[in-house]
């Protein structure tokens, strides 16, 4: 839903979130694979869930497209999958990199978060 939303935004939008997405998604159905593998799912079986629940992605985006003529929808569109990201970031993922081991993986980390912060204001 965010891709679609920001594509009807504008391309430039549109292209950044998609890339943001797939640096996100790519590791995360790489260890969703390996979940799977290890719950002794053969390895078609495990593509095969993972391909159903890609589909809802499909499903989102054709609904935000069918729904962008609505004034203002793309914009709350944007705005939840912004904060979603957002909270993961800080809720989720800034703990663990506050925890991190040597001293200079915390300033990475936290170093990309804000780059992160900083691409979306600048986008915006």
């Amino acid at each position: 839903m965010a891709i679609a939303a920001a594509f009807v935004t504008s391309t430039k939008l549109g292209v950044i979130t998609s890339l943001a997405v797939i640096v996100h998604e790519v590791p995360q159905e790489i260890a969703d694979y390996a979940i799977l593998r290890r719950e002794n799912f053969g390895k078609r079986r495990a593509l095969a869930w993972l391909s159903v629940v890609q589909l809802t992605a499909g499903v989102g985006a054709a609904a935000t497209l069918v729904t962008s003529s609505i004034d203002g929808i793309s914009g709350i569109v944007l705005s939840i999958a912004a904060g979603t990201f957002l909270y993961i970031a800080t809720v989720e993922l800034l703990p663990d990199v506050l925890r991190a081991r040597p001293r200079r993986g915390r300033i990475g980390g936290i170093v990309g978060l804000l780059l992160g912060i900083a691409a979306v204001a600048c986008v915006s």
